[in-house]
């Protein structure tokens, strides 16, 4: 079976992690750079005056078109980029407890590091948008530093480089977003609308940035999307998958996408209705979907 596992900022809150850009905000890193960045005080603002929340994707393309001449954004972007990298790179680093009663780590250990790690058979490639390497944490929290342990770090480290010849090549690692360590993508999708001077802030302007091929999704049986709210940001990532996945000639896959409540169902609905041309329909009658609340108790035996 080949299983695609996508990991997005959910899946690394639910561990415990402080990873949320209003983490960042509240940060030492965050604090002593507003007294000389007119684009921190501008996020701060926003943040404060929406009550404690931001969507910081959508406020640097907001910034960059209310001032679409600044000639001072790229290195005002850049130092927000890089504490946001430190911020990061310290959680990384410093936090290597995780939460054990939560959804993400019970339901990963038996099925993603036991079940399909054991099986060669099993094709899994993980694509993990966040910044962090909680997913490595995870495995040392359940296998220590045992076996699988060792041979998932190598397969992440060395894939790349071994190819066929990777004894453990049939699990893989993709980070589109970059990582703290090798560095990270920050920024606005190509279809946001901002200033034409401002090219530098899209994602795919980043040299971290990794378009993965499409066909990672296509070619496979099981798709589970664990956290990722699968935002207007990164429709590009998704739009043509979910717009074959609900036409008729679509081959049959079993899709799983967790939300975290009420609101996030809502959220991931709208998003959906959008990446299928307004089909949730279609996609659900020709595919097996499983939507997951990941705040319920039993969200390990779900997936």
């Amino acid at each position: 079976m080949n299983i695609a596992l996508i990991i997005g900022n959910g899946f690394d809150l639910s561990l415990g992690l402080p990873t949320s850009f209003s983490h960042f905000i509240k940060s030492k890193y965050f604090r002593k750079g507003l007294m000389n960045n007119d684009l921190y005080q501008y996020m701060d603002s926003v943040y404060n005056s929406n009550m404690g929340w931001i969507d910081v994707e959508s406020e640097l393309a907001n910034y960059s078109m209310e001032h679409p001449k600044s000639t001072t954004l790229r290195i005002e972007y850049h130092q927000l980029k890089q504490a946001l990298a430190d911020y990061m790179g310290e959680i990384d680093y410093n936090h290597d407890v995780i939460d054990k009663d939560s959804s993400a780590y019970n339901s990963f250990g038996d099925y993603f590091f036991s079940s399909v790690g054991h099986k060669p058979t099993n094709k899994l490639i993980v694509i993990n948008f966040n910044y962090t390497h909680s997913i490595l944490k995870l495995k040392r929290n359940l296998y220590g530093n045992g076996f699988l342990s060792k041979f998932l770090e190598i397969a992440e480290a060395f894939s790349p480089l071994m190819g066929n010849d990777n004894p453990f090549s049939h699990i893989k690692f993709i980070h589109p977003h970059g990582a703290v360590d090798t560095g990270i993508v920050f920024g606005v999708d190509d279809g946001s609308l901002i200033s034409p001077k401002h090219t530098f802030l899209k994602k795919s302007c980043d040299p971290s940035y990794l378009a993965f091929n499409p066909t990672i999704l296509s070619n496979a049986d099981k798709i589970v999307i664990w956290g990722h709210s699968l935002g207007e940001s990164d429709h590009a990532y998704f739009v043509d998958f979910f717009t074959r996945q609900s036409s008729s000639s679509a081959s049959r896959k079993e899709i799983v996408i967790t939300y975290y409540g009420e609101e996030g169902y809502e959220s991931i609905i709208e998003q959906l209705d959008i990446l299928t041309n307004h089909n949730i329909r279609g996609l659900k009658i020709n595919n097996r979907l499983k939507l997951i609340d990941s705040s319920s108790e039993d969200c390990r035996w779900k997936l």
